[in-house]
């Protein structure tokens, strides 16, 4: 029966059931093998009391002795560590977490818990907040803040950047804000002040018309049907409202300030205005064009049957004496008809021949494509197929480099004419595959059959026979 069998070469590893020494087990080299692999694995390790693993000649040891396992020389690091069972641990993702069953105290015989550098750890983090804080005291140093929706009561006086309030804000003395004041309700008090921005969802009612400095028009009334310009006499920049009384008026910009008029016409273009309305239209004779479209549009000589006919959406037909040569659509250009080329041709796409027979009558065929595809419509009979090349004086005959479809593997043969359609393999080609790992291969790993190589990442050859 055909298997796998190993093929023992200078270097390979020897399969041995069982090692027995009188001495120390040792590698060849320092470093330079590995008790078992990924795959191949020991099931125990069994050392007696007092027993020592070392490492790198004693610079890191781990000693067990008494029940007591010490590890010495260096640094332990661990994913997680548990202390005495899964409910108490120390684990690291991201950030360093603490559980415990129970409370966590700490117990500092300096009687104090610090961050490493000043002002630099925080106490919580938005949104993951600690539901009380039981202290004597809060110190600030004359640095800190306190924001959030808080309720704070007491004597003095309240300055900030920004106050933001949902509800009534009520001040019976002086409120100093560098930035914004927002709030979705009433704002009152004796003096409120802010530097950038004032927000209120209610209304503001003023005694006199708001500048235009301070974002209003400066105007008590507007004129019917008129537009607000900005009017430059003075250098005010006042705003102004222009009338438009007359139809097909519109508002023109101008180095002397905007104004109204009616449009007019041009070369081959008529205008025509009504209540409201504004047309353009084309006169018949046009020579300044660079465009037309139409849904319906035909171009051709009058009296002949020769058109270009654009009437079908995504759709361009060229008809010839009543009859379409070619169509041209989303999918591309279909020509009816005989095709001749004079000059060179260069097709960006797929090049797809249904004829009998394709001629190349060159000195060289170079091709870009990543791979050749053959025998593509052979699905349903299934034959052999490759590439001929012509060798010795026999004409239309040569050797053959093919995959043999009844024992499908890849193949080689001499003497075969250039019409032949099946062909008996003189010899197989050898295949080699590279398990990836340090196993021996298994019948699942045959994808050819006798002669089929394989090799392990160690080195170790196969061959299938």
């Amino acid at each position: 029966m055909a298997q796998w069998r190993k093929v023992i070469v200078s270097g390979s590893n020897a399969v041995l059931n069982e090692i027995s020494a009188s001495g120390a087990i040792t590698p060849t080299n320092n470093d330079g093998v590995a008790l078992g692999t990924e795959t191949r694995q020991f099931s125990d390790l069994f050392l007696a009391e007092g027993a020592v693993i070392n490492f790198d000649a004693g610079d890191f040891t781990a000693t067990q002795a008494n029940n007591l396992l010490t590890l010495s020389g260096g640094n332990t690091r661990v994913d997680k560590l548990e202390i005495d069972g899964a409910n108490d641990s120390i684990d690291v993702s991201t950030d360093m977490v603490i559980t415990a069953a129970a409370d966590i105290t700490l117990a500092a015989g300096g009687a104090n818990v610090k961050p490493n550098a000043d002002s630099s750890i925080d106490l919580g983090i938005s949104g993951t907040a600690f539901r009380k804080l039981f202290v004597d005291d809060i110190d600030l140093a004359n640095q800190g803040s306190i924001a959030g929706a808080v309720h704070i009561s007491g004597s003095g006086n309240i300055t900030g950047s920004d106050i933001y309030a949902s509800s009534n804000v009520d001040v019976v003395g002086r409120v100093d804000v560098l930035s914004h004041i927002s709030s979705s309700a009433s704002i009152t008090g004796s003096n409120v002040y802010a530097e950038a921005g004032f927000d209120t969802a209610g209304t503001i009612t003023l005694g006199t018309q708001l500048a235009v400095g301070h974002g209003g028009t400066g105007l008590n009334t507007t004129t019917a049907k008129a537009v607000v310009i900005t009017n430059d006499s003075g250098g005010t920049n006042a705003l102004a409202t222009v009338a438009m009384g007359t139809n097909g008026q519109l508002l023109i910009g101008g180095s002397n300030g905007p104004a109204v008029a009616v449009p007019t016409g041009g070369d081959g273009l008529s205008v025509t205005v009504g209540d409201g309305t504004l047309e353009y239209d084309l006169d018949a004779a046009l020579t300044t064009v660079t465009s037309v479209k139409n849904n319906s549009l035909i171009i051709g000589g009058n009296s002949q049957n020769n058109t270009i006919d654009f009437g079908t959406d995504d759709v361009i037909l060229f008809d010839t004496d009543n009859t379409e040569r070619m169509r041209v659509d989303a999918a591309g250009v279909d020509i009816t008809g005989a095709l001749t080329v004079s000059t060179n041709a260069t097709i960006e796409g797929n090049l797809i021949v249904n004829g009998d027979t394709t001629t190349l009558s060159n000195t060289n065929v170079a091709v870009g494509d990543s791979f050749i595809f053959l025998a593509t419509g052979s699905a349903g009979s299934n034959v052999d197929a490759g590439i001929i090349v012509q060798s010795g004086s026999a004409v239309d005959s040569g050797s053959a480099l093919y995959h043999d479809i009844n024992s499908q593997r890849w193949s080689v043969a001499k003497q075969i004419k250039d019409t032949s359609t099946a062909i008996a393999p003189s010899e197989f080609v050898v295949t080699v595959k590279a398990l990836g790992d340090d196993g021996a291969p298994v019948e699942a790993d045959k994808e050819y059959g006798v002669g089929e190589m394989a090799i392990n990442n160690n080195g170790d050859i196969w061959i299938y026979s």
